[in-house]
């Protein structure tokens, strides 16, 4: 059964896959059949299950008793006439089947005309475009595009991809798809709507009487509220429970893929077998149903139980122990696959990522679980997305990033905290509240001045010598700091934000600027927002407040991976900032701090530097006493377009600077084609 919670939630918990597909139907020729043999020996084979039912019917059963023109929807592209999700639990699989009906108003909507759709076992695709005056185009077989991926867990599986056959303004295009996923279906965040306004939508999910769901609703301002009914039928002899969502005239969605202004809901396992499950509004609820819910019985017997009898050999101290097991591991075991399109846990068992010897992030968490738990070693499982835990358990319409996994293995030797997420891996004598941490991640150049605990700052690229940036003062107070701050919107990187905000009233302005901020800082904003519209651009200022934080006084090490590895802070109030400043393709940022140091710390500070390495300058300022210390960056590129010379050594440079996760996005991105000439000294 399901259970109503009244909070607005939405957090993004397995990201929903790209999904937009159907058919291939027609004569089946020779040819055909040994193409569908070769697909049904491969892994992945696509079955056309049967036509299409009339469109005038399938419109009518889902009351749908209009099909709009152009001149209905004036400037939109395409027009959605029904779109039907169907989601299915079963014996450690569920399926997904979708159906779309889509009429195209413009040329500008052809492009909503081409689909990829994943499929891993068993699938089925069809699709077709009929024309205005009534004829139908199938579409043709050897119009389905296939290609092999792999997902974040090295899970293999086929791409399809197809565009519908001769779709013209006027035409209406339909399709279906029905996946089966290798994977209980355990929660998702569903958001109806698409790219262009949708005049039905209907979600259903089907399960056996043996599981419970629970749902928390997410109803943004203007949207009109869907309904909910529910009902029961019998399945090859079995019970199924079936709860349906239904809402109508969606708006488009918008181009920045802002989810929290689509209408929508969480959906999560809430029992199994009887067996109640915690339902979780936020990404700590749902690592304690994880780490709850995922039970690991005793190695014993298994292949890993002499893999961890060899890496202990006759060491009996924890601490010794906890670095053998995790070095050991990390040799064995590769992190492998793409995080972009999907995340969660695919619950692989710890026999089986170590016959694999390959996991995603959280799975090889779990496997160094088994082990430590083996070993009667207490271990918590830590899901960090960008807020700490008080923040991460309020009710909140906007997405955290759950893109970092960690264990806290507990010993007598103290608190080890593992970073398991295969981007430059370690292993710290940090307790975990060292992980508390907040976001500030807006086009910006820094100016920010502390005498406590800095937030974590991530500055997103910007390019040409642009001056968007935000000033934040903050103020520290007994229970929280005050951040007063001026975000400044100029200059080409956000001329269609600043038009799209400029188009609306000041209320609505307000509202999607206090979105974006939400967003970006992570903290409790106050009313009291001013907007400003300028010649260059439109300037916001307001205040927020941050809870006050402090690192444990008995904190040993904390390692700055900002700067070199050889930076290491003895206890004083400062957070480790894991994730450094993401460079512009031309700019310059700019990082000050001043330390207030707690009495008798005695801190190994940086070496200052001033580095000339062609486009780079880069500079490091110190200024200390007994009391408090100042720290200057700054970080300046000159245009990239250089004569390539050296690109090993200029990288070879900056690595000892900047984190391998910082390079993947920034090399990849910016400086891949480039190489640079550099002196280092």
């Amino acid at each position: 059964m399901f259970v109503k919670k009244e909070n607005l939630v939405e957090y993004r918990v397995f990201q929903n896959l790209p999904q937009r597909d159907k058919f291939w139907q027609g004569t089946v020729k020779l040819y055909l059949v040994l193409a569908i043999l070769l697909f049904a020996l491969s892994v992945h084979a696509v079955v056309p299950e049967k036509h299409f039912e009339p469109l005038n019917d399938v419109l009518a059963r889902y009351n749908v008793t209009k099909i709009p023109d152009a001149q209905d929807y004036p400037d939109v592209p395409a027009i959605g006439l029904l779109s039907l999700d169907e989601y299915t639990q079963g014996a450690g699989t569920h399926e997904r089947k979708i159906h779309k009906i889509v009429k195209i108003l413009t040329s500008a909507g052809k492009d909503y005309a081409t689909v990829a759709i994943p499929c891993y076992s068993n699938c089925f695709i069809e699709a077709r475009t009929i024309k205005a005056d009534g004829h139908i185009i199938n579409l043709p077989s050897r119009d389905l595009m296939r290609s092999d991926q792999r997902t974040k867990y090295s899970q293999t599986f086929t791409l399809f991809q197809f565009a519908l056959p001769s779709v013209e303004p006027g035409d209406i295009i339909e399709y279906r798809a029905s996946v089966t996923y290798p994977a209980p279906f355990y929660a998702e965040d569903f958001r109806f709507g698409e790219r262009y306004p949708v005049l039905r939508e209907i979600f259903s999910l089907s399960y056996p009487d043996s599981y419970s769901y629970s749902y928390i609703s997410v109803q943004p301002p203007g949207s009109k509220p869907f309904q909910i009914s529910r009902d029961s039928f019998i399945e090859n002899g079995s019970k199924m429970l079936r709860s349906t969502f239904s809402a109508e005239s969606i708006a488009g969605m918008p181009l920045n893929n802002a989810y929290y202004v689509q209408p929508g809901l969480r959906i999560f396992v809430d029992g199994i077998n009887g067996v109640s499950t915690k339902a979780f509004r936020d990404w700590s609820g749902f690592a304690e149903f994880v780490s709850q819910h995922f039970r690991v019985g005793s190695l014993m017997g298994t292949p890993v139980k002499p893999f961890i009898n060899t890496v202990m050999g006759k060491e009996t101290d924890p601490a010794a122990i906890v670095h053998r097991l995790y070095d050991a591991a990390d040799n064995e075991i590769e992190i492998t696959g793409d995080q972009s399109w999907m995340s969660g846990f695919s619950f692989q068992s710890p026999e089986e990522t170590f016959r694999r010897k390959m996991a995603g992030p959280e799975d090889f968490a779990l496997f160094l679980a088994a082990c430590y738990k083996e070993l009667k070693i207490d271990v918590d499982l830590v899901l960090v997305n960008s807020y700490d835990k008080p923040e991460a358990t309020k009710e909140s319409p906007f997405p955290p990033d759950l893109d970092q996994v960690f264990l806290n293995v507990k010993t007598k030797s103290g608190e080890f905290l593992i970073d398991c997420n295969g981007n430059g891996r370690s292993i710290n004598l940090i307790p975990s509240k060292a992980m508390n941490r907040f976001a500030l991640g807006i086009p910006v150049s820094f100016d920010h001045q502390v005498v406590t605990t800095p937030p974590f700052l991530s500055a997103m690229p910007y390019r040409d010598g642009n001056r968007s940036h935000i000033d934040v003062t903050m103020i520290p107070g007994e229970k929280d700091w005050k951040l007063n701050f001026t975000w400044y919107l100029t200059g080409d990187f956000e001329s269609s934000m600043v038009s799209t905000l400029r188009s609306k009233n000041e209320e609505a302005m307000k509202y999607e600027i206090e979105n974006l901020l939400r967003t970006h800082i992570r903290a409790d904003l106050s009313r009291d927002i001013q907007i400003r519209n300028t010649c260059a651009g439109l300037e916001v200022s307001g205040t927020a407040s941050v809870p006050r934080k402090k690192i444990n006084q008995d904190l040993e090490i904390v390692q700055n991976e900002f700067w070199n590895n050889d930076f290491q802070l003895r206890p004083y109030e400062i957070e480790r900032r894991d994730t450094p400043v993401l460079l512009p393709v031309a700019g310059e940022i700019s990082v000050s701090y001043t330390i207030q140091m707690t009495p008798g710390a005695n801190p190994s500070l940086p070496i200052a530097r001033d580095i000339e390495c062609n486009p780079v300058h880069y500079s490091l300022s110190i200024v200390s006493n007994k009391s408090q210390i100042r720290i200057d960056e700054k970080l300046k590129i000159r245009d990239v377009q250089v004569k390539p010379v050296n690109f090993p050594k200029f990288r070879e440079f900056l690595d000892s600077y900047y984190s391998h996760h910082f390079w993947s996005i920034v090399m990849s991105s910016h400086l891949s084609a480039a190489q640079v000439k550099a002196s280092v000294q």
